[in-house]
């Protein structure tokens, strides 16, 4: 009888003390960290824990910087993909706007919205910027220098 207010309060402790720590570190979000391996070949010999989370700590931007010149081949898929919906969407309403430009100024309700054509428009054209943004050009290469 007790057991969905216990889980309840587990889920809501849960949250509340993630959010706390992620208020706290917004970086503690993120998926990167330390390997045991890279832990193991950056430790000192006989290295106090606190001095060798001080080093990890200085060493953190750094490392974060490196990684960034790297692309995710994931992300560039999934950004070809939201490119690809957005192009469609926004070449669909530019040839409505050649068609009949008094269609774009009337409301239309979509995604939870009344807005007219001409925002919609708009959005897809920032999503499209956004998503091409994120596309790894082929041949492109990262200057580290």
């Amino acid at each position: 009888a007790l057991s969905p207010f216990i889980v309840m309060f587990i889920l809501i402790y849960f949250a509340l003390k993630n959010l706390q720590r992620y208020h706290a570190d917004p970086r503690t979000l993120s998926t990167r960290s330390w390997s045991l391996y890279a832990k193991y070949t950056f430790r000192k010999y006989n290295e106090l824990p606190h001095r060798f989370q001080r080093r990890l700590n200085k060493a953190l931007p750094w490392a974060e910087k490196y990684v960034s010149g790297f692309a995710s081949p994931l992300l560039s898929i999934i950004a070809r993909f939201a490119a690809f919906i957005a192009s469609a969407m926004l070449a669909v309403l530019i040839t409505l706007w050649i068609l009949n430009e008094q269609m774009m100024k009337l409301d239309f309700y979509l995604f939870g919205m009344t807005r007219n054509l001409y925002w919609y428009m708009g959005m897809f054209a920032m999503a499209l910027g956004v998503a091409r943004s994120f596309i790894i050009q082929q041949g492109a290469t990262h200057d580290s220098g």
